[in-house]
């Protein structure tokens, strides 16, 4: 590998002198990161599920973090649709939406039962494969407490497919955030664009961020094309956690009712 490859938008290096001879190879991705590495690597450890990277081995060499993580095979579901810097791109059929939306969640729900809820739903994150998906880039997920609920503690993810709530650090997620961010994918897949018009990453400021969060605290702008899915639609993307979609199994109930 090279210095400054960049795979699923994450820097990556050649650490042959960090790592064994049988970690640098075509099946492994060299992670290169100083920071939020603890949690990426907190949370793999506790994964076995094919949805996820496996996690072959890390290391700190020169107070630089090093993570060895399993090469998945698949296409970014960007690339698959063919995203644009507007979020504008291929429309995908019901059927085949509902179908990469259903294998998500299943994986959603294999890291919520080891105790984390996922926070930056980019679609270059999520792997198309052959047999399902892949859910690849774990450092903004957030540690589930006792009562369900996770603290929103750092300030990144995906302004187009995060929850009105995750906007405000220090606030509390439920789950409800997640069926949110599932929804605001559906959309995105059956529409070919985003629910909210957004300027490129590069050109917003942190005035639009605010004003973003508080037209996503309002009544989503659904339109008159797909009357049959408003219902589900309405429901999942209500600006309300607790009158949203509680649960992903529930999510994924409301899906097969399409």
């Amino acid at each position: 590998m090279v210095l400054g490859e960049k795979l699923y938008q994450s820097p990556y290096c050649d650490t042959s002198s960090v790592f064994d001879a049988h970690l640098n190879s075509e099946n492994v991705i060299i992670k290169r990161r100083s920071t939020s590495m603890q949690r990426e690597k907190e949370v793999l450890e506790s994964l076995n599920s094919n949805y996820f990277p496996r996690l072959k081995g890390s290391v700190e060499h020169d107070a630089i973090h090093y993570l060895a993580l399993e090469k998945r095979p698949g296409i970014p579901l960007g690339k698959y649709i063919d995203l644009d810097e507007n979020w504008l791109s291929r429309k995908l059929t019901i059927d085949e939406s509902v179908g990469i939306i259903q294998h998500l969640a299943l994986g959603l729900i294999a890291l919520r039962d080891c105790g984390y809820y996922y926070r930056d739903f980019n679609l270059n994150h999520i792997l198309i494969t052959d047999e399902n998906v892949s859910l690849v880039d774990h450092e903004a997920d957030v540690k589930i407490g006792i009562d369900r609920t996770a603290l929103v503690d750092v300030e990144t993810g995906t302004w187009e497919t995060m929850a009105p709530e995750e906007f405000d650090i220090g606030s509390k997620m439920l789950e409800s955030a997640t069926t949110y961010s599932l929804a605001v994918i559906l959309y995105q897949l059956t529409h070919g664009s985003n629910l909210y018009r957004l300027k490129p990453m590069e050109d917003r400021t942190n005035d639009e961020k605010r004003e973003l969060s508080r037209i996503l605290h309002l009544k989503p702008p659904l339109p008159e094309n797909f009357e049959h899915l408003r219902p589900f639609f309405t429901h999942a993307l209500n600006p309300n956690p607790k009158d949203r979609v509680q649960n992903i199994e529930e999510f994924i109930a409301n899906l097969e009712k399409l």
